[in-house]
């Protein structure tokens, strides 16, 4: 697994044990983590992520942050899809669902 990202609000926010550290001292005491990196404060706006299955060489998962929570977004899929190329869109909350391609 590459780099993370991870996001909170306390100046302490990692354990190592029953001890809790800051995200410098976590690193250190655990050597976890040395290419990942912790904001105190979640991002804002839309972030569009893709990445390949671990399945498929041809598959791909597209995961769009709305750190905003609004009702939509909007983003270019051009950088993930060609013209013409099938997708499925999954609602994560939802899956599942009446309206997923797989209903329960």
């Amino acid at each position: 697994m590459g780099p993370q990202r991870y996001f909170g609000g306390e100046t302490t926010p990692f354990r190592v044990g029953a001890v809790t550290c800051s995200w410098a001292d976590w690193r250190a005491k655990t050597k976890f983590d040395t290419h990942s990196a912790y904001r105190a404060t979640r991002p804002t706006g839309v972030t569009p992520s893709c990445a390949r299955t671990a399945t498929s060489r041809i598959a791909r998962n597209l995961v769009i942050y709305n750190w905003e929570k609004t009702d939509t977004v909007s983003i270019d899929v051009s950088t993930f899809l060609r013209v013409g190329e099938d997708y499925t869109v999954i609602d994560a909350q939802n899956y599942g669902g009446a309206d997923s391609p797989w209903p329960i």
